[in-house]
This record gives structure tokens, C-alpha cells and sequence, in this order.
């Protein structure tokens, strides 16, 4: 009978060591990815949400070049090396005036400044506002120019900012006949 006791004991010693192993080795790394992905996709909610640009004006400086001023009209301030990671395409119904003929639409998509890329765009602030900052401002207005190798013949065009998290904007511009051709 103390044997039984004693048998029992070490059994049920061995059965709680075991379950505490089992959530603590495999429990608790499951608990902890969920909270990480849960604690990122929430990150990235709150950024959309507090992310709204919007375009100032938008026009052609020449042929090869659009020149297009947007505001932070956000909640938050937004960092330079985030929206470095925006893209700009120029968009056409018009497939003949940027690229395949066989096409029903056509862009360019236009990363920021890179020496080894052709297309690109890069931002400027006030004058009386460069300085060492690393974020761009609530309410503050940035200047971007875009510059492509191929000439934008007349027609219309989107212009189509894409921001690092997703947040899109869109503005029409118009090219005529009389203005460069």
C-alpha cells in the first residue's frame, strides 16, 4: 500500500512537471507569434489611419517632367525614409503614349531618386524649412519632382502617389497639343 502512495506520487509529480513543460516549451511561443502578429497588424492599422495626404497641385514642368506639391493632411508626422518608399506612376487610358500598343492601359512607375534608374522623383521642402529634420510635418506642404526618359505626349494622365503603406492618391493632369508640340 506505501508503494501505491508513493507510485502515485511520482506519477502525478511527473504528470504536472510534464504539462508545465508542455505549456511553457510549446504554449507560450504559439501565445507569443499570435500577440506579434496581432501587435503588428495593429501597427499597420494605426499607420493607415493616421496617414492622409493631399494634393496640392499637380503639373507638367516639360516634357519629361511633372512637378507635384502635396500636404500632410495626416494625424502624424511621416518619416523621410518611409516616404522615400512611395512610387509614383503616371498612368494613361492611352497605351500607345507610354508603353505596349497592344495594351489597354500603360504606366510608369517612378521610385525615389536612384542613380542606376532612369525614371525617379525626389522631394524638396520650403526653403526656410530644410534643415536636419528626418520626418515630414502635419500640415506641412513637400515639393516632388518626377523625371522620366520618355516625353509625355498630349493627352490626359493620372498621377498616381503610392505611399509605403498603401495609402494612394490621384490627380489628373492634362498635357495639349499647343504645348509642346
Amino acid at each position: 500500500m506505501p508503494g501505491n502512495v508513493i507510485t502515485t506520487a511520482v506519477l502525478i509529480i511527473v504528470g504536472v512537471t510534464a504539462a508545465t513543460l508542455l505549456l511553457t516549451q510549446v504554449m507560450y511561443p504559439a501565445l507569443s507569434d499570435i500577440n506579434d502578429a496581432v501587435n503588428t497588424l495593429s501597427d499597420k492599422i494605426s499607420d493607415n489611419t493616421l496617414t492622409d495626404i493631399t494634393p496640392i497641385f499637380t503639373y507638367v514642368t516639360g516634357k519629361n517632367n511633372i512637378h507635384i506639391m502635396l500636404k500632410n493632411t495626416g494625424k502624424a508626422d511621416i518619416p523621410f525614409d518611409r516616404l522615400k518608399q512611395s512610387e509614383i506612376y503616371i498612368i494613361s487610358r492611352d497605351a500607345e503614349k507610354l508603353s505596349d500598343k497592344n495594351a489597354k492601359t500603360a504606366f510608369i512607375g517612378i521610385n525615389h531618386k536612384d542613380m542606376y534608374k532612369n525614371n525617379y522623383w525626389k522631394y524638396s521642402l520650403p526653403a526656410r524649412d530644410e534643415d536636419k529634420r528626418t520626418y515630414w510635418k502635419q500640415g506641412e506642404t513637400i515639393y516632388i519632382d518626377a523625371f522620366m526618359t520618355r516625353p509625355l505626349e498630349p493627352g490626359e494622365y493620372t498621377v498616381r502617389f503610392v505611399m509605403y503603406n498603401g495609402y494612394t492618391i490621384d490627380d489628373i493632369i492634362t498635357i495639349s497639343k499647343s504645348r509642346w508640340y
